[in-house]
């Protein structure tokens, strides 16, 4: 693969069965799509990790947008938001161009190791998509499909994390090791979880969570014992998801 090819040429995922963009048959077809010459990212999800994809895409006034995916270590977490990622920006792009999506963890090194060199050992396409600017870091998509973005959040102290607030706003935001923030600074990761003219509830959080941690006060208030102040927080807008190793 050329590099200029990358740059001009988007990406679809075989997730429904058809191409994102011209809506062609992608049975049988891996590489490309035999239509608009898009490439195929092969998304076979696990049926857990199928939930969490079609919780994403699932509009309406009342539905979960706050989604817990937690477990033990093993549970194919990060591989699910992962695939979450692509296939939200594939099948949203051309709708909502310029979209953004956050993948958020506490330290950059750990975003790298575990999700962006990840990418490139599942879809090496994407390294001619990565940008490293000073400001911002993560995949900018071609114009082709609306320049999506999928920006790398990350901070240890709740400072760091105020660039959330002073940042784009973001349709979706993952939160991988959500454990290991506080409730304070959850919220202000949640900031910009807004994207204007979207139906309701198409803008959402997921956290992605293993037990321990001092984020698990909130985690395991809101997802487990289901206590809620209902004065701020409406229980029809959570969702848990309990992954397991088997999930893999």
């Amino acid at each position: 693969m050329a590099k200029k090819d990358a740059e001009i040429i988007g990406f679809t995922t075989d997730y429904l069965g058809r191409c994102a963009q011209c809506k062609a048959d992608l049975a049988d077809h891996r590489g490309s799509c035999p239509k608009c010459h898009l490439f195929v990212f092969h998304v076979r999800p696990q049926p857990k990790q199928r939930e969490l994809i079609d919780l994403c895409l699932a509009t309406g006034t009342d539905i979960p947008v706050s989604l817990g995916y937690g477990g033990s270590r093993g549970a194919a977490k990060s591989r699910g938001m992962r695939d979450a990622i692509l296939v939200l920006i594939s099948e949203l792009c051309y709708t909502y161009p310029g979209m953004v999506i956050y993948l958020v963890r506490q330290v950059l090194g750990d975003l790298f190791k575990n999700h962006v060199n990840e990418y490139y050992l599942e879809h090496p396409e994407m390294k001619e998509w990565f940008y490293n600017g000073q400001q911002e870091k993560g995949f900018i998509f071609p114009e082709s499909m609306g320049s999506p973005r999928l920006l790398l959040g990350y901070g240890d102290t709740l400072k760091d994390l105020e660039r959330f607030t002073k940042g784009p706003q973001s349709m979706f935001i993952f939160t991988d090791q959500a454990e290991a923030f506080t409730e304070t600074e959850l919220g202000t990761i949640r900031s910009p979880n807004r994207w204007p003219g979207s139906p309701p509830g198409l803008e959402k959080i997921i956290y992605g969570f293993n037990p321990g941690g001092p984020g698990m006060v909130y985690l395991a208030r809101v997802f487990f014992r289901k206590e809620f102040d209902l004065d701020r927080e409406n229980p029809a807008r959570f969702r848990f998801l309990q992954g397991y190793g088997w999930d893999n």
